[in-house]
């Protein structure tokens, strides 16, 4: 009797009933059912933004590069520096090698957690990374997105809550404003984490929902901003968008 192939064994069936189980109850979720998602409700919708997504496309020509060093550098810099903010730098990895008739894919993620100073240098409170087994690139940058939302939520409540108990007139002063920043080179899972729906990653929206929705609900001004990362530009030397790609090749 010839041996049965990995993807007809009756455990790959189980296992296939099981996540597409998991997938048709995450889509249940408030993060995922039009408006309660953590974008339409009218507590966060004005809390949450989207920042750099509306940007020169990457050319031979010097708009880019303009862009980049001219509007990028300088307002990401103002939003990492905030001592009221702390960042997530997310990237996923995906990796397909041949040999002969055997096909293996390698994926992975990695997140870095940075707190800002003020006029100092940011400091890099936490980061890590993950072996995503055999998965899609796009499903290795949601679960990097994940664990990260659920490390710089950690951090960022822990900040909040020491400016409640070391600085309680400035924790109380309408100038206070708390941030999270999050930033990712995939646009399509940068949206997809925050916005819900079906597939194989929907369950990694439920948990950044979760952890999100919780430092929302701490403080009125509490915010959240997703943004855009240029990807593959080192050559530019600066050292904001180093921090994803360095730590994502550590797994």
């Amino acid at each position: 009797e010839p041996k049965a192939k990995g993807h007809t064994t009756p455990m790959s069936w189980i296992h296939k009933f099981g996540s597409l189980s998991n997938e048709e109850f995450s889509a249940l979720s408030n993060c995922s059912r039009p408006g309660t998602r953590i974008i339409d409700q009218g507590l966060y919708e004005h809390r949450v933004s989207f920042n750099f997504f509306y940007h020169p496309k990457k050319s031979k020509d010097d708009t880019f590069r303009q862009w980049y060093i001219g509007n990028y550098l300088p307002e990401s810099d103002q939003m990492i520096d905030n001592r009221n903010t702390t960042s997530l730098f997310s990237d996923g990895s995906h990796k397909t090698t041949r040999e002969g008739k055997k096909t293996t894919i390698q994926s992975g993620a990695a997140w870095a957690i940075v707190q800002g100073n003020g006029d100092r240098d940011p400091t890099i409170v936490d980061q890590g990374s993950l072996q995503c087994g055999e998965t899609t690139a796009f499903d290795a940058e949601m679960h990097g997105l994940s664990r990260g939302i659920s490390k710089v939520t950690h951090y960022a409540i822990e900040r909040a809550e020491w400016f409640k108990e070391n600085e309680p007139i400035y924790y109380e002063h309408e100038s206070y404003e708390g941030n999270i920043c999050i930033f990712v080179d995939n646009e399509a899972a940068a949206k997809a984490i925050v916005q819900g729906g079906h597939g194989p990653s929907s369950l990694f929206c439920v948990k950044a929902y979760e952890g999100l929705t919780s430092y929302l609900d701490l403080h009125i001004k509490h915010r959240v901003h997703i943004c855009w990362v240029p990807s593959h530009i080192d050559k530019l030397k600066k050292r904001r968008t180093s921090f994803p790609a360095s730590y994502a090749t550590k797994f």
